[in-house]
Formats: C-alpha cells, structure tokens, sequence
C-alpha cells in the first residue's frame, strides 16, 4: 500500500501509511522531506501494522512557507500543532534525523507529556558549524527558474565532486509553470540555519523525561564518538552505532537500522 498525501490544517503536508491515525512520526533532516522515509513508512507499517506518517517541514517539500524569519523553535511549534492536530489516541513515537533530530528532543522537552519516547539520529547537542551556509549559498546561486534539470546538475558539478549531495540538493528542484526551481524557501530556511549556529540543546537534552535511543553512524563526521559518548554521560540513553554508516544512517545501512528500529519499537513482554 502506498503512502496517502495530506496536508494540515496549519499547511504541513504529510505522508499517511495505514488507515488509522499514526503511532509513529518520522521527521527528515535539513533540505529534505518526509520522502526521506517513504521506504520506513512501509517496513513499518508491514512489518508491525503500526500506521506512521512523515511530515515535510515548514519552508521544505511540498509545506507552506514562512510568514517571518523562521528558527527552528518555529518548527518544534509546528510539529507540536501538528501533534494536536492529529489528535491521536495515544502518545506518538518521534523519530528524527538530523535537523528532525533536534526538533524532537526540543519537543519532548518543552512538551513533557506529549510524546512516549524518541530516536535521536546522528546529531550532536553543540550549534552546528556555520559551513552549513554554503549548501544555502549553492542553492541561492543557481538563476532559477532554468529549462532543463541537467543546467542544474552542471552547476552543481563545479560546487562540489561529492556526488550524493548534488543527488540530494537536486531533490529540491522541481517543474513549475515557468521551468524548473526550488521548492525550499530559502529565505525562511535562512533564519532557521541561523538559528542553529547559536541553540545548545544540551539544557533541553537534560530535561526530556521520555526514553531516548540514540543513534550514530560509526563513520559519522555530524555525530562523532566523542560528543556521542558526552550525550550518554548526561543521562541515561540507549545507545546503538551503526556500523558502515555516515551521516544519513538509515541509508548508509538500512539492514542494521532495520533492526535497531525493530528493538526501538517492539517492546519486549
């Protein structure tokens, strides 16, 4: 069964799998979108008949845009509202990526009694490094809107030789009436990496009150050992490290992410 498209009231569009509402919500990292977990959406709902859903992010995917300059508490509130929106039957499971990662650790620790329990993968708890501004610098650079895909695909080729980030960057371009642009608001998503060069998550990582298993990639540069072995002294997490992974864990090993969410879900008897 394919994955249903629906949008919230407040203008987040999420994907739906299964018929009843959703017991677990994905959350995709910076310059994606909640088809980053079409593939998990299905294992899960295969494989335990646990109806989950991934919304697309304000300002990213096919979600509305920002009014004002957005910071990533606008997102924790977004996500909160979308929460209630839903309202579920019982307390949700986040599970987030990178960027969707610090959205859910804000979110269990502003709203303690809003979640069951959170993944946290392969994102650390200092303000991330200001490099991020020349992915938004690549993105700003390339005139849109452009005729034809491959104009992109050369510009991007004299950015950077790292293949699998132009692939990913390039995710963003789609056709509109005019030719091809992006669907990212750039302008919003500015303020939000802004944002995250200054926010410390550490004093919200102390105060989520809900179970955390925390994710590394064993050959991650985002989440390196040492920083993941300082979040675990802080307070009490499960940890895993998947091994033969970078950043992008559930990609890099989907076999070995496959069972760690099958632990993280499956509550033993």
């Amino acid at each position: 069964m394919l994955s249903s498209k629906n949008t919230s009231k407040k203008g987040l569009h999420y994907y739906l799998q299964g018929e009843a509402k959703p017991k677990v919500i994905f959350i995709h990292g910076l310059f994606g979108s909640g088809r980053n977990w079409h593939g998990y959406l299905r294992y899960v709902y295969d494989q335990f008949s646990i109806p989950c859903c991934a919304p697309d992010l304000r300002g990213q995917g096919d979600s509305v845009h920002f009014t004002s300059a957005g910071n990533i508490e606008s997102l924790v509130e977004d996500v909160y509202h979308f929460i209630s929106e839903l309202d579920l039957p019982s307390k949700p499971i986040v599970i987030g990526h990178s960027l969707g990662a610090k959205i859910a650790i804000m979110l269990s620790a502003m709203y303690p009694q809003l979640l069951e329990k959170i993944m946290v993968i392969d994102t650390a708890l200092h303000p991330i490094n200001r490099e991020v501004f020349i992915l938004l610098d690549w993105l700003k650079g390339l005139p849109t809107p452009i005729i034809e895909r491959r104009e992109a695909r050369l510009y991007f080729d004299e950015q950077t030789e790292d293949q699998r980030l132009r692939n990913f960057l390039l995710t963003n371009l789609v056709k509109k009436d005019n030719g091809y642009g992006w669907r990212l608001d750039l302008k919003g998503l500015h303020g939000v990496v802004e944002s995250l060069t200054t926010v410390d998550l550490e004093p919200y990582w102390s105060k989520v009150q809900v179970p955390i298993c925390l994710v590394r990639g064993s050959d991650s540069t985002h989440l390196v050992a040492q920083e993941a072995e300082r979040m675990c002294s802080l307070r009490d997490v499960d940890y895993v490290e998947i091994e033969k992974a970078e950043h992008w864990v559930h990609a890099d090993n989907p076999d070995s992410f496959k069972k760690c969410l099958d632990k993280f879900l499956v509550v033993p008897k």
